[in-house]
């Protein structure tokens, strides 16, 4: 059994791109102001996390954790077709992680979950890009001493993606599978063929930019 209590303190300077990109305006575009004066985001993280091992096989991991930022930057509107990056408001992160693994020579199951609550402090708006639930599913069936093959599956809830001046949508939850056969003839030799997408899903992270879709891939790996 182990159980951890954690604090950090970790600061973010606004990038370059952050401070100084500007737009051209176009017709019925938003025109994209330069605000070289943000200030860096301060963030404190807690976390108490708990591991327990059951048996020789089964492996349980869990942790909440909260997160405080102050001057969290986003891209606002200041004006008639105007966007800024500003330090827009305190954001307060909250959820929690579990994950479950069961192993044995032959094979090797896992799944883990997260739970996150993003909001601001005092203001209603929403924050982009974090979806509220995400799950990970994946099995590593050994067929031969040197041949396995490994399934995952990456799950997630809808999430808010920003449509600039016109607000937000909430973008569909999705569930995108993967698997590839993993050879190691040697010690220091690793092949690897596999299928990305396996089922084609159309999907995206960020509302009008897709990911790819069925995906056929190999890898070579030497180590020295």
């Amino acid at each position: 059994m182990s159980l951890s209590i954690s604090y950090a303190k970790k600061s973010y300077f606004a990038s370059m791109k952050e401070r100084y990109t500007k737009g051209l305006p176009k017709k019925n575009k938003e025109e994209k102001i330069p605000n070289p004066f943000l200030k860096p985001e301060i963030a404190h993280h807690y976390e108490i996390a708990y591991g327990k091992n059951f048996g020789d096989s089964v492996r349980l991991d869990s942790a909440l954790f909260y997160s405080n930022v102050k001057n969290s930057i986003a891209q606002v509107s200041i004006g008639d077709k105007k966007l800024q990056n500003k330090n827009h408001d305190d954001a307060r992160y909250a959820g929690l992680e579990l994950s479950l693994s069961y192993m044995t020579d032959s094979l090797d199951i896992g799944a883990n979950y997260t739970y996150m609550s993003a909001k601001y402090k005092n203001k209603p708006d929403k924050i982009y890009d974090i979806p509220k639930h995400k799950g990970f599913l994946w099995t590593d069936v050994k067929i031969l001493p040197s041949l396995s093959l490994y399934l995952s599956w990456e799950l997630s809830s809808y999430r808010y993606s920003s449509l600039g001046l016109n607000g937000y949508v909430k973008t569909a939850g999705f569930g995108v599978g993967n698997a590839k056969f993993i050879y190691t003839p040697i010690k220091s030799l690793v092949l690897e063929a596999g299928v990305m997408n396996v089922f084609d899903k159309n999907y995206a992270y960020d509302d009008g930019y897709y990911e790819e879709g069925c995906v056929f891939f190999s890898n070579v790996t030497y180590k020295f």
